[in-house]
């Protein structure tokens, strides 16, 4: 197991995203890393550049970009959704359910997160 820092090792789903986006610090959860598809730049929604290192895939999602930069590793809802899983919110908590089974995270400070260990490994098919 690798040591990761808090931050580090939760995820925050993000209705806004169109993309995945996680910190190149969770390496050891991503499988089958690639080059990027694309060159550009990722920009985050505060306006600062992410600089791409690599993609792969981390649990049911596949192009989940890797970056040395990002603040916090962001999981796009529409993908998931796209992988026919079910994210419903409540006021305490957040499940991701599809036909294997379901995963709990907490809401916290209004974000609603996943540990990263239980995400690559209870939602993988």
């Amino acid at each position: 197991m690798c040591s990761l820092s808090p931050r580090n090792s939760t995820l925050i789903l993000d209705s806004g995203a169109s993309v995945s986006v996680v910190s190149s610090q969770i390496f050891p959860y991503v499988h089958n890393i690639r080059r990027p598809t694309s060159s550009e730049v990722g920009t985050a929604a505060d306006g600062h550049t992410l600089s791409i290192t690599a993609e792969g895939e981390l649990g049911p999602l596949q192009s989940v970009l890797l970056s040395d930069n990002i603040r916090h590793n962001c999981i796009s809802i529409s993908q998931l959704c796209d992988q026919d899983y079910t994210v419903t919110f409540t006021n305490s908590n957040v499940q991701v359910t599809n036909s294997l089974g379901e995963l709990t995270g907490d809401r916290s400070g209004g974000l609603y997160t996943l540990p990263v260990h239980s995400f690559s490994l209870c939602l993988r098919r």
